[in-house]
């Protein structure tokens, strides 16, 4: 007598959205194991100890493919729910909760092993939905941030003019009424500068949007001593948004070259350091001679998109985050900064970094190039209370008459005027892309909440209102754009 195994017994079965039947559950297999005859020896039982480690394999192979095929239906009811929905007729919310629809299964399938050809699909619905959700927001979107108030405007009974009505809504008061503003989002004095707070959370899907291949832009606009340079870039104990969204930015990276392993298994990332100080282009990441110059000189130009371009501008290759932290440290470390009435160290030019991103096919060429600005903007400044003079003074003028082509650019898009004076200024030349050009933008306005500040807050809210207004969209650039 031989003892063979006799097949499982199958209690349950539910069918999969392939139609095919799946065990649920089954009877232990020593409980099945029946004697049977073949007229010759018996053949010894099989060690209890090896039975029972093939039987626990066999549970989890198939408690395995069941997970897959649960996660292979999830993805299924995903995409097939995304694929009918009209992203220009539902509103924000539908959009973001079909996207985190795929998200949540598409990440459940990478954690059962489902072989990436079964997620194209799935990634591809991701990527249309996460792009609709930035277009509706707006692509340039804008919020303010409004600090707290300094030392000195406590010890001078400072009073605050700026109240924050809700996270969307803040309000200015003055002798003449309230003005009202609404900005897709407002952060008050309390707010955290960490990342893991909600200033970083409003931007962070922007890193995603650069992975996908559109050009994202981030800059900060307010006047001089309002946190434009702390919210940005942080400082030696606090983090900014650069340094959150260039972790976030990798972490999306290599979640892109998972997803498309066989298509794209390599990003290339540069960085680049770029400061405008007095009308001059100087790239922060190599030498000047002792006027302040280099050569060759810095170009500004368009490609045949309309996306921005510095001919001349080194950029170095950065294989982590750390690796691209450590560049844009090297750039800040050579910006201009100056110390008067209102600000200790104040920025006193233009700072843009750059991160751009090449996409490689598996033979090496590029299939695409995205990129992700960082633009600090010097601050807008009245030289009767900042009370600079020589050099300062002439940096001060030089910032305020960039603003104020910044500002008629805005009006310009803003308004929809057929002509948009981007050639005034070199800053507006730089910025040609993110205001009205082809890149997905977030702007935050700074602002004190003091008194002694209500003509500076005022404008800057103002502007940025106008803002709000531009949309951008796809440019033919212009002959001759150079410069």
């Amino acid at each position: 007598t031989t003892w063979l195994p006799v097949p499982f017994h199958i209690v349950k079965s539910k069918v999969t959205c392939h139609g095919t039947a799946r065990v649920q559950d089954k009877e232990n297999v020593k409980e099945n194991l029946t004697p049977i005859s073949h007229g010759g020896a018996k053949r010894p039982r099989a060690n209890s100890a090896e039975e029972a480690l093939r039987t626990k394999q066999e549970e989890e192979r198939q408690a395995l493919l069941e997970r897959q095929e649960n996660a292979r239906c999830d993805v299924c009811e995903a995409v097939l729910a995304a694929s009918h929905l009209d992203v220009s007729a539902i509103d924000l919310a539908s959009l973001q909760q079909a996207r985190d629809n795929v998200l949540s299964a598409l990440n459940a399938a990478r954690e059962v092993a489902l072989p990436r050809a079964e997620l194209w699909l799935a990634q591809r619905q991701r990527r249309r939905l996460h792009n609709a959700i930035q277009d509706r927001k707006g692509r340039l979107r804008v919020c303010c941030r409004v600090r707290p108030l300094s030392d000195t405007e406590r010890r001078l009974h400072d009073p605050e003019v700026l109240r924050i009505v809700d996270d969307s809504h803040i309000e200015l008061l003055s002798q003449s009424g309230t003005a009202g503003f609404e900005f897709n989002g407002v952060f008050g004095p309390e707010c955290s500068q960490d990342v893991s707070e909600e200033i970083f959370q409003d931007s962070r899907d922007l890193a995603q949007s650069a992975v996908d291949g559109h050009n994202v832009t981030v800059f900060t606009y307010g006047q001089t001593g309002a946190g434009k340079t702390y919210t940005m870039f942080g400082n030696e104990q606090e983090d900014g948004l650069v340094q959150a969204l260039i972790r976030e930015l990798f972490d999306r990276v290599a979640g892109y070259c998972d997803e498309n392993q066989e298509n794209c298994p390599n990003v290339v990332v540069t960085g680049s350091a770029l400061e405008l100080y007095n009308n001059h282009l100087v790239d922060l990441l190599r030498p000047v001679d002792h006027r302040g110059r280099q050569t060759p000189g810095l170009k500004v130009c368009s490609d045949a998109q309309g996306a921005v371009e510095i001919e001349g501008m080194a950029q170095i290759i950065a294989r982590s985050p750390d690796e691209l932290l450590a560049i844009l440290r090297q750039g800040l470390s050579q910006r201009t900064v100056a110390q008067h009435a209102l600000n200790i160290e104040s920025s006193r030019s233009h700072l843009i970094f750059t991160v751009k991103l090449a996409h490689l096919s598996s033979d090496g060429k590029t299939t695409g190039i995205s990129k992700l600005t960082f633009c600090d903007l010097g601050g807008c400044e009245r030289l009767k209370r900042t009370q600079v003079v020589g050099e300062l003074q002439k940096e001060a003028i030089e910032i305020n008459k960039s603003l104020t082509a910044l500002g008629d650019v805005i009006e310009a898009v803003a308004g929809q005027r057929k002509h948009v004076p981007y050639r005034n200024h070199k800053l507006t030349q730089l910025l040609r892309d993110a205001v009205g050009g082809t890149a997905k933008v977030l702007m935050y306005v700074c602002c004190s909440p003091a008194k002694s500040c209500a003509t500076e807050s005022a404008a800057a809210l103002k502007l940025a209102s106008r803002a709000k207004g531009v949309a951008n969209q796809r440019l033919v650039p212009e002959e001759g754009t150079s410069d």
